[in-house]
């Protein structure tokens, strides 16, 4: 099984290589332009909204607040909310992480390769490591191999705190539309996430006399699941890049 997620991300990898973004992710980066946007959540791990031009970041500088014992530094960073434009609840494959160090690199086209042939990579930081302690005579120690840094299922988000800050403030802030494009609405997170969100923009209708105020609208190629109703005031059936 673990070969075959191997050469299932290596060649998922390559495929986004060669894909570009789609009207929707085009019509989402106009809706941010025109300062129409609150924030893009999004399940996808193809960095298409990043591509866009859409900031996926959660502080300006990563590299200044990556230590463990920086966390309340990057609680901090991130109040600057508006700077994340486009939350990847799921990760991305742009990077790779170890499984022993955590130490992260980017997932190129070379790794790719290496990928598809269903074999685990190992990190290069643990290797080195262990070089040194053959030189200084220390017994060898267990070196990580790399996986995608994308979060699989049951597995808890490794910024989920920061994700919680974002959405709490974004919910403090009142939307009055809410869009939902393109899910299956099974995973337990996800519903929760829109569900909140709905009431929140339902919530809005009534503190504003804005005409079309408070509305949640869901655009996918199958109806949603029974249940929903009191959720979405419009179900637009089909493509997303079509509706």
């Amino acid at each position: 099984m673990v070969n075959v997620f191997y050469s299932f991300m290596g060649e998922l990898r390559t495929l986004i290589d060669r894909a570009t973004c789609t009207p929707t992710h085009a019509f989402i980066k106009r809706l941010d332009e025109h300062g129409k946007l609150l924030r893009c959540y999004t399940q996808n791990i193809d960095s298409l909204e990043k591509r866009v031009g859409l900031e996926t970041a959660f502080v300006q500088d990563e590299d200044a607040v990556d230590s463990a014992d920086s966390a309340s530094k990057r609680r901090k960073q991130t109040m600057d909310k508006k700077f994340t434009r486009a939350v990847q609840l799921h990760g991305d494959l742009d990077t790779l992480i170890c499984t022993i160090c955590h130490t992260k690199c980017p997932f190129s086209h070379k790794l790719a390769l290496e990928f598809r042939e269903g074999t685990p990579p190992p990190c290069p930081r643990c290797k080195e490591i262990e070089v040194i302690r053959g030189i200084v005579g220390k017994r060898s120690q267990t070196t990580g191999v790399l996986r995608p840094d994308i979060v699989l299922y049951n597995e808890m988000h490794p910024q989920g705190e920061l994700i919680g800050s974002l959405n709490e403030y974004d919910l403090k802030r009142r939307p009055d539309l809410l869009i939902v494009i393109g899910t299956s609405l099974k995973i337990p997170g996800i519903k929760r996430m829109i569900r909140e969100m709905s009431r929140c923009v339902h919530d809005s209708a009534q503190r504003t006399q804005r005409a079309g105020a408070g509305k949640v609208i869901f655009i996918n190629r199958d109806e949603p699941p029974r249940g929903w109703d009191d959720v979405f005031d419009y179900f637009i059936e089909g493509d997303a890049d079509h509706a």
